[in-house]
Parts: C-alpha cells; sequence; structure tokens
C-alpha cells in the first residue's frame, strides 16, 4: 500500500499530481499543495497557523460530509 502524501503546510492530504504545488522550475512540490505553494512560493505567507487552522475549518463546514456525532 503506497504512503499518502500530506501538505507540510496545511495537512491537506495529495491525491495526486493535480493537488500539488509547483516549484519555480515548473516540477511539483513533494512537500506542499496547490493551496499553499506555487511557483516555489508559499500562496500566503503573512497567515499564522491559527488562521490557518480557521481556514481549514470552514472548508470543513461548508463540505458535503456528515457531521460527526457528539
Amino acid at each position: 500500500m503506497a504512503k499518502k502524501a500530506f501538505c507540510q503546510s496545511c495537512g491537506m492530504p495529495i491525491a495526486d499530481d493535480s493537488y500539488k504545488g509547483t516549484q519555480a522550475n515548473g516540477e511539483f512540490s513533494t512537500d506542499y499543495c496547490i493551496y499553499c505553494y506555487m511557483q516555489g512560493r508559499f500562496v500566503q505567507p503573512e497567515l499564522t497557523f491559527a488562521e490557518m487552522v480557521e481556514i481549514g475549518r470552514k472548508g470543513l463546514d461548508n463540505n458535503s460530509m456528515p457531521k460527526m456525532q457528539k
């Protein structure tokens, strides 16, 4: 079984190359997703960890997956 890749910045699973960020030379990044890293630079370098967590939480709240039961 292949090891799953996760973005080292936001933790998003990287299912395939279409989710990989890119280096300055156009090659795929092995560490970061397209939402965090493009053309060799972080997309939003000023974000704090807390801000990134909040963005991720909002993304999860807006998807159609069932919510966990309490």
